[in-house]
């Protein structure tokens, strides 16, 4: 009897341990831009090292900012590494007017499983996003109208912004 005991206790733990592998956990990484002003509606990226295909919802704290899965077609996820970026997934975000400025977390419910926390600055001034190319040098950098939310990727070693 006890051997029957321990081998069904072993098997419960192998098969629970196998299926909490098999749901997954989607780690967000970056957002881009990290801010959007408030009574506004703008395009986010967000990263994750796996899909966040099908996300239905997004869980903020406090309450009151909608954020909806905006990709159109099928995501090419993007191989797992270290230090990869991770995929990039396009959301709108609708930030209300009477949303107060600060740090809002949030996570991202899939059909799979629900994600890490990551965060969205909302403020109360207009949003400036880093333009591509070579803007580290004064004769190349981009102008900036004041007052502005500046946001800016650091995407290579001594990079300056």
């Amino acid at each position: 009897m006890p051997c029957r005991l321990l081998l069904a206790s072993a098997f419960v733990l192998f098969a629970t341990g196998h299926a909490w592998a098999a749901i997954g956990f989607r780690q967000l990484g970056s957002v881009f831009p990290a801010a959007v002003q408030r009574g506004t509606t703008a395009t986010v990226s967000v990263r994750c090292a796996s899909t966040l295909e099908g996300a239905y919802q997004a869980f903020f704290t406090p309450p009151g900012i909608r954020m909806n899965y905006a990709e159109t077609g099928p995501v090419k996820i993007a191989p797992a590494g270290r230090g990869r970026a991770g995929t990039q997934f396009k959301f709108k975000v609708t930030v209300p007017n009477d949303q107060l400025p600060g740090r809002y977390e949030f996570r991202l419910a899939t059909p799979i499983a629900v994600s890490s926390v990551s965060h969205l600055l909302v403020t109360d001034y207009p949003v400036v996003e880093e333009k591509p190319g070579d803007n580290g040098p004064h004769a190349s950098a981009q102008a900036v109208p004041l007052p502005a939310a500046v946001c800016g990727v650091c995407d290579r070693a001594e990079d300056v912004d």
